[in-house]
């Protein structure tokens, strides 16, 4: 040890492990990692909210330090009451009972690491606590007994095993923590959020599958895959399918199914998790009725990781098989339209997506959709991404000749259709593509095909929505868009920005206010929010506000005008165009 680096401190240490760990992986190892790593992350979190760090996590031990005992130990019940709603959920024989101790002490730092007797005791006292408990030393109990509101049982001095002084131990009683503790769940739960009320045909949510390896490369692979899933169920006509957007908020995430049934407003959830291992892939994949908890199916996949998409397919068909959803021939035609069968190009795809949707790289994302491309001429969804960026392009004048972005778009969208025509994403882009050339029926046609083909397809209703509103029909949009919005209870920030554009064009101007604020609340940067906002403001005669907004717009984009946007957007009516135009032009844009 370094003597220049390393250095003394009094810390809270909590130390925790597993009771019964080894039963638990006898009997099922991997379903045990799956669990075990989902546990780690919540308990991480919690260590994190209250002012701590995790030291250490081999196996199913956990050692994390705290600069003060009562945070150690706020943390430690948090931790406690969380897994327990969370193990209510398991059967019997998979519940992971932690065992929790705290000690306060001195300890020696180097290089992130810790070091000193007082984690010593800390393990020790961990190992006289129940599953599900938490036993502290008498060093803790003095710090927290007059701020904490506790019930502690004093287990007397104990001998630990390889400790010179007998140590006092204390433990907590978790039982009236527990009951005070889901009552306040329940409560805020009525009270912040009411639940959605469940559709009458089969509704489900896919959540993303949790990735059992620390590559990057598996993260992207374990999220296509349960978006292909999605995508598959949301072609059939009989179910209601949550978007990828609104399940994907609960990755990395302590879950707790009937939560998410409750606030997605679905009956079932698949969730599960990817492991792969050299050629090999293991899928473990588990439906649940999110009413009452109980496993309808559970299965576990161990293939070639050639034949990953044969196994995706699999599980699709499980799934409507075991909600006993009738298949149309139209169905069965939609459900295996688009994709591919190269692994490589799917990663790169998926890589793009990562890089689009969670970093904003947009010219990152286009690189790699044109890679994926190369390795499959045929691959629809980075062809139609690449119409999407196109058309961005043109939207935001990010060129100097957006017209030619607009020919590449209408390129792009006509490639895909080619391949493929029963692909809803290539008609949602056309239907875009062709209201902004001014043919408006012809845009309604195409985005109602998208929604055709995939009935559950959120993004394509919110499209759709988009096109009736611009092609002179906002009142038809608010149809589409209230569908969108319950596909994706947790949707992207352009839905709000097509609702502020409905509300607009409706001369609803304080609705559209509250839409625009609330994408803008999402994303702060999202362009045509700042732009909706400035005709809304301007339209209702708040002239400060209204300027202060478009100053929002010339800073984002300094070359943006009036002209341009109506250019853009093409209203089908002049009276629409005019009464924007002016709007814009009152505030200097």
């Amino acid at each position: 040890m370094n003597e220049v680096s390393a250095k003394r401190k009094l810390s809270a240490i909590l130390s925790a492990d597993i009771q019964g760990y080894s039963r638990l992986m006898g009997e099922d190892e991997l379903e045990t990692i799956r669990n075990l790593k989902r546990y780690q992350q919540i308990i991480s979190s919690i260590v994190q909210k209250h002012n701590g760090r995790v030291v250490d996590s081999p196996g199913d031990n956990m050692l994390a330090e705290f600069s003060s005992a009562v945070d150690a130990t706020e943390g430690a019940i948090n931790i406690q009451q969380d897994l327990k709603i969370r193990n209510d959920e398991l059967s019997e024989d998979q519940r992971m009972r932690y065992r929790i101790g705290i000690n306060l002490g001195e300890v020696i730092e180097d290089k992130g690491k810790i070091y000193g007797n007082g984690i010593n005791i800390a393990a020790r006292i961990e190992a006289l606590a129940d599953g599900g408990g938490i036993c502290i030393s008498r060093n803790v109990y003095e710090q927290v007994k007059n701020i904490m509101d506790l019930s502690c049982v004093d287990l007397g001095r104990q001998k630990l095993r390889n400790i010179k002084d007998d140590v006092k131990v204390y433990k907590i009683q978790m039982e009236d923590i527990t009951s005070n503790f889901e009552s306040s769940l329940r409560t805020i739960a009525v009270e912040q959020k009411p639940d959605i009320p469940l559709p009458e045909r089969p509704s489900i949510a896919i959540l993303p599958f949790t990735n059992m390896s620390s590559e990057k490369e598996q993260e992207y692979l374990s999220d296509g895959i349960a978006g292909n899933i999605i995508t598959a169920l949301s072609r059939t006509s009989e179910m209601n399918v949550i978007a990828q957007n609104s399940t994907f908020a609960y990755k990395g995430n302590p879950v707790y199914i009937q939560e998410v049934g409750k606030e997605l407003g679905v009956r079932y959830v698949l969730e599960g998790s990817i492991q792969k291992s050299g050629k090999r892939i293991r899928i473990n994949a588990q439906l649940i009725d999110a009413k009452d908890g109980h496993h309808i199916w559970a299965e576990r996949f161990d293939q070639e990781l050639k034949d990953i998409f044969e196994l995706q397919d699999e599980i699709t068909l499980k799934i409507i098989r075991a909600l006993q959803v009738k298949l149309t021939r139209g169905d069965q035609v939609r459900l295996w339209e688009g994709g591919t069968q190269n692994l490589n190009a799917f990663e790169t795809y998926h890589q793009a997506m990562d890089e689009y949707l969670r970093q904003g790289n947009l010219p990152q994302a286009v690189h790699l959709c044109k890679e994926a491309i190369k390795l499959d001429e045929q691959y629809i969804e980075p062809i139609v991404f690449l119409g999407w960026a196109s058309l961005i392009e043109f939207w935001f004048k990010m060129s100097d000749t957006p017209d030619k972005s607009l020919e590449k778009a209408m390129v792009f969208a006509q490639n895909a259709l080619d391949i493929n025509d029963f692909h809803d994403m290539p008609h949602s882009l056309y239907g875009k593509i062709l209201y902004t050339y001014r043919r408006y029926e012809y845009g309604i046609e195409e985005g109602e095909r998208g929604v055709f083909l995939n009935p559950s397809g959120a993004d394509a209703c919110a499209h759709l929505g988009c096109i009736l509103t611009f092609s002179g029909k906002p009142d038809k949009a608010f149809y589409w868009l209230e569908k969108a919005f319950s596909l994706n209870p947790m949707p992207p920030v352009f839905y709000y920005g097509y609702l502020g554009m409905a509300n607009n064009v409706m001369e609803k101007y304080e609705e559209a206010i509250e839409a625009y604020k609330k994408a803008l609340s999402i994303s702060p940067k999202h362009f045509y929010s700042h732009v909706g906002l400035t005709e809304s403001y301007s339209l209702l005669g708040r002239e400060e506000e209204a300027c202060q907004s478009a100053e929002d717009v010339k800073r984002m984009h300094p070359g943006y005008t009036a002209d341009h946007h109506l250019y853009a957007m093409q209203y089908r009516y002049r009276e629409d165009e005019e009464r924007f135009l002016g709007a814009l032009r009152k505030t200097g844009l």
